[in-house]
């Protein structure tokens, strides 16, 4: 739909995905979509969301690292210096580590379409709509799960909505290079 479309996305990627999926990784980068690293098991950091332990920095290290060389042996990527945590968990030294690692980037969303929460495909479009001033609009990033079917669903829609609106569609590279 996106090549249809005409549309170059964003994609946050955890290094299981990308080993579980490598052609679509491929597929992802001949497209020219870009590739964010989101760890290697969707591990929170903070722990916060799931109500687990936080992790170490030795690990928290070693998911930014087995996610680069998973997706730099599958596509030839690099992921640097783009990172999305997984949750929105993050915590000042997380921030601190990913500059260190070089991730300049931390990136988050405006509107979760919560199709993880079984929210319908006409709902997901209302609620991430161009004309909402919170979750839509200028610069909105749109947050979708490729494993949701209402988020497949719903895609068409915002495309529609967005376009009727009169935006366009940029990878997040994009949105934040001045």
């Amino acid at each position: 739909l996106l090549a249809e479309e005409g549309i170059v996305a964003s994609f946050g990627i955890t290094g299981e995905w990308a080993e579980q999926n490598p052609a679509l990784v491929r597929r992802m980068v001949d497209e020219g979509h870009m590739l964010i690293n989101h760890t290697y098991d969707h591990s929170s950091w903070t722990g916060a969301s799931p109500g687990t332990a936080p992790l170490s920095e030795r690990e928290r290290l070693a998911q930014l690292e087995r996610t680069e060389a998973v997706v730099e042996e599958i596509a030839g990527y690099e992921l640097r210096p783009y990172f999305r945590f997984t949750y929105g968990d993050y915590d000042e030294a997380a921030l601190e580590l990913l500059k260190e690692a070089g991730y300049d980037y931390a990136l988050f969303w405006t509107c979760d379409t919560m199709a993880w929460m079984d929210r319908p495909p006409e709902e997901i479009v209302a609620w991430c709509a161009p004309e909402d001033p919170e979750r839509g609009g200028p610069g909105a990033v749109i947050l979708m799960h490729v494993a949701q079917e209402a988020d497949w669903e719903a895609l068409p829609g915002l495309i529609d909505a967005y376009r009727d609106a009169g935006y366009a569609f940029v990878t997040m590279e994009q949105l934040v290079q001045p």
